[in-house]
């Protein structure tokens, strides 16, 4: 049966139209009982989006034709769909980016675990097809995977359910309402990325890392000095090895990270960090002049600290908080915490929008105060000019306050 007879008895489909989009062609009786145009433009240029858009154009046609209620559901046995749904994550047919080959294994073992998957979970309860899934079952599901999962996977369990109840609902076996409520459940909150409970590391543990970061070999760059700067300043990983002579403002005891055409941080937005000691001016200095006969870059201090935490595990003495130089920045939010300043100011230091942000991916827990490491610190990196002759005194002049 030809296309123009099937829209003559009402069906509906997709045509590709002149302009290179895929378009909805209703029937001659759909378009007349549903009020729509015969045919009318996905805004899709590929059929599988044109398909997508053709689910979401039914619901909506079917809600307004029955006055706002919800469109008939057809219900989908559960264990086809979710095989139906990991076939098309799988394949990259979802919208968005392709899952590699880890991401789908969590998947599936994550729905169809026969210790507390999803698919199994609901058949226990009687929930054989996907228009009696709703967010109390995934909202039972994900208690139980609680008391055994860490929050992380806890979160990518949730993911993949909000995955699985846009899929059911663009082939309508799950009605609106429903998937909804499910993309509303919100996470536990994540222990990836927070400092932890002991979250400033001690004046033994940094001197190890600085020894540790120090060259091997003559010429070679000089990652030490860096790595004290960023903790005394918390400036990001881009920011402190761009660093220059401009941004420093010793007059007010201020750091200016700018925000133009030859450095841009990575929230786009200038900030200052006041508060900064005398000490701290010194050794910003030490870094620049040390860039400038040495060149630096951030994938060689990324590469630098991996190496000195692998040495430092080697000589077992191991850096007991996260191996990349975000520690560093975290150890500054959380000696800022403890010495007393607000957390408004730690956020403004640190170039976030939110308080929370600060706190919930810098700020570990502990049970007791310790004072503020950079204040009255000596230098550790910097080098120490000749000392010179002041009312018959000798004085280092890379001494702090």
């Amino acid at each position: 049966m030809s296309s123009r007879s099937r829209a003559k008895r009402g069906e509906v489909g997709l045509v590709l139209l002149r302009s290179g989009y895929w378009g909805i062609r209703w029937g001659r009786r759909a378009a007349r009982e549903r009020g729509v145009p015969p045919i009318e433009s996905t805004g899709a240029r590929s059929e599988r989006e044109a398909k997508r858009v053709l689910r979401r154009r039914l619901t909506e046609v079917d809600r307004a034709t029955t006055g706002g209620a919800s469109p008939i559901v057809v219900g989908e046995r559960t264990d086809v769909a979710v095989a139906e749904f990991l076939r098309a994550y799988q394949a990259g047919e979802l919208a968005g980016r392709r899952p590699s080959d880890a991401t789908v294994d969590l998947a599936i073992r994550l729905l169809l675990g026969q210790d507390r998957g999803l698919l199994h979970f609901a058949e226990l309860r009687g929930r054989r097809e996907t228009a009696s899934i709703d967010a109390v079952v995934v909202m039972r599901w994900l208690e139980t995977r609680a008391v055994v999962n860490a929050p992380d996977t806890i979160r990518l369990a949730l993911y993949a359910a909000k995955r699985f109840a846009g899929f059911a609902f663009e082939r309508v076996w799950m009605s609106r309402e429903v998937e909804r409520s499910i993309h509303a459940i919100r996470p536990p909150p994540a222990s990836r990325g927070r400092a932890r409970d002991d979250g400033v590391p001690s004046d033994a543990e940094i001197a190890a890392l600085l020894r540790a970061l120090r060259p091997r070999r003559e010429g070679a760059a000089a990652y030490d000095g860096i790595a004290e700067l960023q903790l005394r300043l918390g400036l990001r990983r881009g920011e402190v090895i761009a660093i220059q002579e401009s941004w420093l403002d010793e007059e007010r005891a201020c750091v200016h990270v700018p925000c133009g055409p030859r450095f841009r941080p990575k929230d786009r937005q200038a900030r200052t960090i006041d508060g900064v000691d005398p000490a701290t001016f010194v050794l910003a200095r030490d870094v620049i002049a040390k860039k400038e006969r040495t060149p630096v870059s951030v994938v060689g201090y990324r590469q630098a600290f991996r190496r000195a935490c692998a040495r430092l595990a080697a000589a077992g003495t191991p850096w007991r908080y996260r191996a990349k130089t975000q520690a560093l920045r975290a150890g500054h939010a959380m000696a800022s915490r403890l010495a007393g300043v607000p957390l408004s100011v730690v956020a403004l230091r640190l170039g976030h929008e939110s308080e929370r942000t600060t706190e919930r991916h810098y700020l570990g827990r502990t049970g007791s105060s310790v004072p503020n490491p950079f204040r009255d610190t000596p230098l550790r990196t910097a080098t120490r000019p000749a000392a010179t002759q002041d009312d018959g005194e000798l004085r280092d002049t890379t001494k702090a306050r």
